[in-house]
């Protein structure tokens, strides 16, 4: 079995919501010429359909094929490409102590917050 090895990529540039940038982190061995995505222990990662993530080497070097791979993966593993993971993305809820559900007022109760006056 090869080295595991890291690549980080970048999924957005600098902006106001992400002063930084945002990346993410594939990890991936070269084997045979090519290489595979696979999770940071060596296990192959594969999308939610088990499709495996290789590729064979021709006019890239291993690192530029796993950053490509590693964003065409995290697109397949996220609906809408850079929208929130899947279940992140519903309203948050409370649950008193009856069972009732109402959305959640965050932020209400917080210093500096004061809630909004009608």
């Amino acid at each position: 079995m090869s080295e595991v090895q890291q690549v980080i990529v970048q999924i957005k540039g600098p902006s106001r919501a992400f002063p930084a940038g945002q990346v993410t982190y594939g990890y991936f061995t070269v084997t045979d010429g090519g290489v595979t995505l696979t999770d940071k222990n060596g296990r192959p990662a594969g999308d939610e359909t088990g499709t495996k993530f290789s590729h064979k080497l021709a006019n890239e070097t291993p690192r530029e094929a796993a950053a490509r791979m590693t964003k065409q993966l995290r697109l397949a593993l996220k609906p809408g490409g850079n929208s929130p993971a899947h279940g992140f993305d519903a309203p948050i809820v409370e649950i008193n102590a009856l069972g009732v559900r109402r959305p959640a007022l965050l932020g209400l109760n917080a210093p500096g917050i004061s809630p909004c006056r009608r």
